[in-house]
């Protein structure tokens, strides 16, 4: 899976969500997690405590990288990409 790629998605569609307490908060809307690989462990233990049927991803780059991947002029550690609208 090319994560670059998924998130540039994510963010084209208005499917991400960028923070671990926003993250926390949306658990229920999101499909996937991705953390950097530099994540604090208070973080990443939140994270896998609250997943259930959320497919957890280890970025291999670090928390910089990550927010660059999302267009961000910040570190980004935790990234959730929300569940893709069913249209009826």
């Amino acid at each position: 899976m090319d994560i670059k790629k998924l998130v540039k998605r994510a963010t084209k569609d208005k499917r991400i969500i960028i923070g671990s307490k926003e993250t926390l908060k949306n658990m229920e809307e999101i499909e996937k997690v991705i953390l950097a690989s530099n994540s604090p462990n208070k973080i990443v233990k939140k994270i896998q405590d609250n997943v259930d049927d959320v497919e957890l991803i280890e970025f291999q780059g670090n928390n910089r990288e990550l927010g660059s991947i999302c267009g961000k002029p910040f570190n980004v550690t935790t990234v959730g990409i929300k569940e893709k609208q069913s249209i009826v």
